[in-house]
């Protein structure tokens, strides 16, 4: 078993790896791998703030201080990409309802055929 202080340095550096990967799976659009890397994060993240001796650490370290701080700092701003990300699907969402919506208005007037002509292809072999 590790001493307390290499302990809660590797917990700090596996959370800092997860977080970094996270953030660039959201911005890639890997919003399942994201989530994956979110809930792997998690328990680290928990059992770092509920480790009596880990706290010690982190109190007598800068250095870690910085580097928690870092990771918040990230996630901070990953959530925010997120939210604007949501933000700007939502938009287009609500584009979409909006122009199916007229052209369901307006459809009856050209008889509610489809807009494209559609076409049988037969195999004759």
């Amino acid at each position: 078993m590790h001493d307390p202080r290499q302990r809660t340095f590797r917990l700090v550096g596996a959370i800092e790896d997860l977080v970094a990967q996270e953030a660039l799976a959201l911005r890639a659009g890997e919003f399942s791998l994201a989530g994956e890397l979110a809930g792997r994060v998690a328990p680290l993240i928990a059992d770092l703030a509920a480790n009596p001796a880990a706290q010690s650490v982190l109190r007598a370290d800068r250095d870690l201080q910085g580097r928690i701080r870092a990771v918040q700092t990230m996630r901070r701003a990953s959530g925010e990409w997120l939210e604007a990300e949501m933000e700007r699907v939502g938009a287009g969402l609500h584009e979409t309802s909006a122009a199916q919506g007229r052209v369901a208005r307006i459809a009856p007037v050209y008889g509610g055929g489809p807009a494209v002509p559609t076409s049988r292809l037969n195999y004759v072999g």
